[in-house]
């Protein structure tokens, strides 16, 4: 599968999933961005096809911070990676997944208490869910 049979089959797939994923832009590469804008528009939700591999992810002012590779759930072909997708996707908008917001780091799907093991002194963390932001 090309980059661009790659990217119509996951704008497909997951438009049928989330028939809000309406927003998506597909690149001269054959690379897409699926972009899903938060509640109150404080952040959006960025699906990337790039090199034939679905990448999930934060961006706030076109910059993609944060994001997961759906090869860290064990997912090798197209349809596995669309399935591990499907599972981060729904996990992040239904609020099953808690997002923690670092003033040094941005945005990113993580544990409260671990992040702040890591906390710099000047750095402010808060607890946030998709509904809220």
């Amino acid at each position: 599968m090309d980059q661009n049979a790659f990217s119509e089959y996951v704008i497909t797939a997951l438009r049928e999933r989330f028939p809000k994923l309406i927003n998506f832009k597909i690149f001269d590469s054959g690379e897409a961005f699926i972009d899903y804008s938060s509640p109150n528009g404080k952040i959006t939700l960025r699906i990337s096809t790039q090199a034939k591999e679905i990448t999930i992810g934060f961006a706030k002012d076109e910059k993609f911070g944060w994001h997961i590779h759906m090869n860290m759930f064990e997912a090798n072909t197209p349809t596995e990676e669309i399935a591990a997708a499907i599972k981060v996707i729904d996990g992040i908008i239904s609020n099953k997944e808690t997002i923690i917001f670092s003033s040094l780091l941005g945005y990113a799907v993580s544990d409260e208490e671990e992040v702040k093991e890591y906390q710099q002194p000047d750095e402010v963390i808060e607890k946030c869910y998709w509904n809220e932001l």
